[in-house]
């Protein structure tokens, strides 16, 4: 019960965040719970506005010019994962022993400036893109390389992250009729529409967001007909994203 009683609670911090920073604290805490390592780290950037903050729980947000944050920035053109982001600029899990192998990896200056003196071998990293084209990078390494089975968590929980109101855009045609309705429904509608077209049951939805069945069911009598249509099957082919 205390271990379930804690895994609520961070996942409560990561819900109910207020902001950013304290969005992305909380999910790098949940993430560290579900991935052992021995080193974490987030990161809030925008590549129009060229922004940059870097967290570290043991050292709180770090600015652009901070050594630590410079570091990451300067090598960023060594860093597989940064630069698959920033070609394809979409929203996805990447993993550094599935990218660069490890005697291509251990010659960069990246890893041996940064990474070798932090124990760090492999790198698992979530990219998630806001609708105002801040992204949010949860990093997570550790000395040896993840396995199939340990790169499930990241998968799990960037599914959960990305169904959260602030990484659900409304579709790219904002004069769409089909706009205006998803306009129409609360963030937490959304939640459930998005996890309807993922093909799951109402008792699964109820289980990811954390609410009871009978609220699920109350949600989607509201979806429906602010949605124009009158089956679940119909809401399923709603496009959210």
């Amino acid at each position: 019960m205390a271990k379930q009683a804690l895994e609520l609670q961070l996942l409560e911090r990561i819900i109910t965040a207020t902001d950013e920073r304290q969005m992305a604290e909380a999910s790098l805490a949940a993430l560290k719970t579900l991935v052992p390592s021995n080193y974490c780290s987030a990161a809030y950037f925008n590549i129009e506005r060229a922004t940059f903050e870097m967290y570290r729980p043991d050292q709180g947000w770090l600015a652009a010019h901070h050594p630590s944050a410079k570091s990451l920035i300067q090598g960023v053109d060594q860093n597989p994962m940064a630069r698959h982001y920033f070609t394809t600029r979409q929203s996805t899990v990447l993993f550094r022993s599935q990218m660069v192998a490890d005697s291509d990896w251990v010659r960069t200056s990246y890893y041996n400036e940064f990474h070798r003196p932090l124990g760090i071998k492999d790198l698992g990293v979530i990219f998630l893109k806001t609708p105002q084209n801040n992204v949010l990078g949860l990093c997570c390494g550790r000395g040896r390389n993840f396995t199939d089975r340990d790169t499930q968590p990241f998968h799990s929980f960037h599914r959960i992250l990305g169904a959260l109101p602030m990484f659900l855009p409304i579709a790219s045609n904002p004069s769409s009729s089909q706009n205006l309705l998803l306009a129409s429904l609360t963030s937490r509608e959304r939640e459930i529409l998005y996890w309807l077209r993922e093909g799951k049951r109402n008792s699964e939805i109820a289980t990811i967001l954390g609410i009871s069945l009978h609220t699920v069911r109350h949600h989607l009598e509201k979806i429906y007909p602010k949605m124009g249509v009158e089956t679940r099957t119909a809401a399923a082919l709603i496009q959210v994203l």
